[in-house]
């Protein structure tokens, strides 16, 4: 995907090589019962598979399996991402949002240790989706605006370790009341 270019609501988003763009599925959810214990706390509606083309070269696209033969321009990004009606259903109209007090989101990742490349791509990613839809962002602080709410987004890095994890997770729940 180096390289691809495609015009958002924003402007153009372009894909540099350090970026290691992959295609995922997507899980819009509804929070719940943020008290669950077992962290079953949000209910699924609904999810898109991503349908990119097959890139494999000449001679090798028997391995694309079901997957249509082709080049990332054979498609729509759309497609590619499997972005469709149900999804911008789902999505909630964020532009009169009010709130009483910001609403704080905590993002835990390796930013350090052996896996730092993909924990500084991940916290990357979540903020440049952060300013993507919010009205404002503001980079030096993690805060977006959406209408008239504030999130706040707390970014803690686990070093690789589950152990840290859990123990950040706990910090950011009663300390930081996320």
């Amino acid at each position: 995907m180096e390289g691809l270019s495609f015009e958002g609501p924003k402007g153009l988003i372009e894909i540099r090589p350090e970026d290691h763009v992959a295609l995922q599925d997507m899980y819009i959810v509804e929070l719940t019962d943020l008290a669950a214990p077992d962290f079953a706390m949000f209910d699924l509606v609904t999810t898109t598979r991503p349908e990119p083309p097959c890139l494999l070269p000449e001679g090798q696209t028997d391995r694309c399996g079901d997957l249509p033969v082709g080049s990332l321009s054979d498609v729509s990004m759309e497609e590619a991402t499997g972005a469709t009606g149900a999804v911008a259903a789902a999505m909630p109209d964020l532009s009169n949002l009010t709130c009483e007090e910001p609403i704080k989101i905590g993002l835990i990742t390796d930013l350090t240790g052996a896996l730092a490349i993909y924990g500084n791509m991940a916290e990357r990613s979540f903020l440049l989706g952060m300013e993507y839809l919010a009205d404002s962002f503001d980079a030096d602080t993690n805060t977006a605006t959406f209408g008239d709410c504030t999130v706040e987004v707390l970014v803690r890095d686990d070093k690789g370790s589950p152990d840290e994890t859990a123990t950040l997770a706990r910090e950011l729940i009663e300390k930081d009341q996320v």
